[in-house]
């Protein structure tokens, strides 16, 4: 299905077609020639059934959006890595909905996989492929819905993530083979790069992929390609880290 109207556009014009569907339905029940009714019939139905079509996916995609912005005023910030993802078929604005396999970690939740539907903004498509963490917020008590950030930054974990990471995570060992600075600070005022890793982790096979650091000033000439940083990583997802800067000789 595809549908290129707003929410707001689409319970107009489907409250429109209802009336006029009922109107046109009406006046088919009056003493009118038989090829006339039909016609009106016809065309009745048509613009009733399409018209509480509209109706109800605009008054449903109204409910999502308010229910969207409580959990991102209420939900608990964290990352998911993309596992997989299908296109449904079904376009809004222009926008298409994917069916996503993410594996995602918070500091509440832990690292769980969950798979979602969401409509993804054509400008965000890239992120589904390029191996960087997308950042979410979780219902602090249903961690089955959540809400995809599509704003194109890929922040590191946050504090509450950081220190569960520190706390619980798997010791490794991360080789930079490039760095550059994002532009962003972090909530410390620490810069913030993308990072281009080879990743160490004690019992499993050496892998390489993206990882974003916000890196204290005083180590930023470790964001040199062949830099080691100490990480902490998710018992059950590699991708998820924190640097352990503690680890560094001072």
């Amino acid at each position: 299905m595809t549908s290129n109207r707003g929410p707001v556009g689409m319970v107009l014009i489907g409250s429109a077609e209802l009336a006029i569907g009922g109107a046109l339905l009406a006046a088919a029940l009056f003493d009118l020639a038989p090829a006339a009714r039909t016609v009106l019939f016809i065309i009745g139905i048509i613009l009733f059934v399409t018209g509480a079509l509209f109706l109800l996916i605009g008054l449903g995609l109204r409910g999502h959006a308010a229910a969207a912005q409580r959990l991102r005023a209420t939900g608990v910030p964290g990352r998911a890595q993309v596992l997989a993802a299908r296109p449904t078929g079904t376009y809004v604005n222009n926008q298409p909905q994917v069916q996503l396999e993410l594996r995602v970690s918070t500091a509440v939740h832990g690292t769980f996989d969950v798979t979602v539907k969401v409509f993804v903004p054509l400008t965000a498509t890239g992120r589904l492929s390029d191996g960087r963490p997308l950042a979410v917020t979780v219902d602090p008590t249903d961690r089955q819905r959540i809400l995809v950030d599509w704003s194109g930054t890929s922040p590191p974990p946050d504090a509450a993530l950081r220190d569960h990471l520190l706390r619980t995570g798997v010791p490794a060992t991360a080789r930079v083979l490039g760095a550059s600075f994002t532009g962003q600070l972090d909530e410390r005022g620490h810069p913030v790069y993308d990072v281009q890793l080879h990743l160490e982790v004690d019992g499993r096979a050496p892998v390489a992929g993206p990882g974003r650091f916000a890196v204290p000033p005083q180590r930023t000439a470790t964001m040199q390609p062949g830099g080691v940083i100490p990480v902490r990583v998710d018992p059950h997802d590699s991708t998820t880290m924190a640097a352990d800067w503690d680890r560094l000789p001072a």
